[in-house]
C-alpha cells in the first residue's frame, strides 16, 4: 500500500462554515436527528447484507455523533475501524458514545480530501456526509482510491427533492431558498450505483420550529452568496409554513475495480 497523492486546497469559506455548524450542533445533534438515525440504520443494514470479513478495515466519513458507527462496531467487532469527520467537535462527542477500543481510530478530516493508503481499506462508509463536498464526484472517485480491488463503498446523501415543500413554499412567496443543490437519482447514477431511495417525512410545528431543527442537526448552512431575510420578516412568513417536509434519501454503492 501507499499513501494517496492528493494536494488539498486551503479550507474554502463553506467548509468553514459547515465545519462550525457541525462544532455548534455538537450536543444537540441527537435529540432532532430522528430522520438521520432512520437512514443510518439502512446504510448500517446494507452493509451488513455482505459484511466485510475479520480484520477488515473499514473507513467511516463524516462521522457526527455516531448514529452509523455505533450500529457497525456493534455488528462488526473484529474489524478496525477508522472514524473521521470534519468537525472535532463532533468527532469528540462520537468518541464519547462509541467508546475508544483497540482497532479504532478517531481522527479530523476532510473526507472530500482523505490523505489515506491507496488500497487501504475493505469498506468506505459513510450517512448523510457527502453533501458537504464541494464536488461530489470528484471525492467520491478520491475516496475509491483508498478502497482495495474489491472492495466496497457504501453511502447515503439527500437527493434533489428533499425539503421540496419548503422550497415550493418560498418560491410561492418569491423569496430563494438558501439550502443548498442536492443530487437527482439520475445524477448519482453517474458516479454510483443507487441501490434505495425513498421519501422520509418530517413533521415540524410551523416554519420556526423547522429552521430551528436544522440549526440543532447543524444543517443550517446557506448556499455562498445567500442573503437572508430580515429576522422580523422571516418570523412572519415562517408562521405561514405547516412545517410538513421530505428528506428525499438516495443510497448508494461503488465496488472497486467495477
Amino acid at each position: 500500500m501507499r499513501a494517496v497523492v492528493v494536494t488539498a486546497p486551503d479550507s474554502t469559506p463553506r467548509k468553514d462554515r459547515v465545519r462550525r455548524a457541525f462544532s455548534a450542533a455538537a450536543a444537540s445533534y441527537d435529540e432532532g436527528a430522528g430522520a438521520q438515525q432512520e437512514v443510518a440504520s439502512r446504510v448500517a443494514a446494507l452493509v451488513l447484507e455482505a459484511p466485510p470479513a475479520a480484520g477488515a478495515r473499514i473507513l467511516e466519513i463524516g462521522c457526527g455523533t455516531g448514529l452509523l458507527t455505533k450500529r457497525l462496531v456493534s455488528a462488526l467487532p473484529d474489524r478496525r475501524f477508522w472514524v473521521t469527520d470534519l468537525s472535532p467537535a463532533m468527532l469528540e462527542r462520537c468518541r464519547e458514545q462509541v467508546g475508544e477500543a483497540e482497532g479504532r481510530i478517531f481522527r479530523v478530516m476532510d473526507g472530500e480530501w482523505p490523505d489515506l493508503e491507496e488500497g487501504g481499506f475493505d469498506l468506505v462508509v459513510s450517512s448523510f456526509a457527502f453533501q458537504w463536498f464541494d464536488d461530489l464526484g470528484a471525492g467520491l472517485a478520491r475516496l475509491s482510491a483508498c478502497l482495495r480491488p474489491g472492495g466496497r463503498m457504501v453511502f447515503s446523501i439527500p437527493g434533489a427533492e428533499t425539503f421540496h415543500e419548503w422550497r415550493r413554499f418560498l418560491r410561492s412567496e418569491g423569496i430563494p431558498s438558501g439550502i443548498g443543490r442536492f443530487p437527482s437519482r439520475h445524477e448519482l447514477a453517474r458516479m454510483a450505483t443507487v441501490v434505495a431511495e425513498e421519501q422520509l417525512e418530517a413533521r415540524f410545528d410551523g416554519g420556526l420550529a423547522f429552521v430551528r431543527h436544522l440549526e440543532a442537526i447543524g444543517a443550517r448552512v446557506a448556499e455562498e452568496g445567500y442573503r437572508p431575510m430580515p429576522s422580523g420578516a422571516l418570523r412572519r412568513l415562517l408562521r405561514s409554513f405547516d412545517g410538513r417536509v421530505s428528506y428525499h434519501v438516495l443510497i448508494g454503492e461503488l465496488v472497486a475495480g467495477r
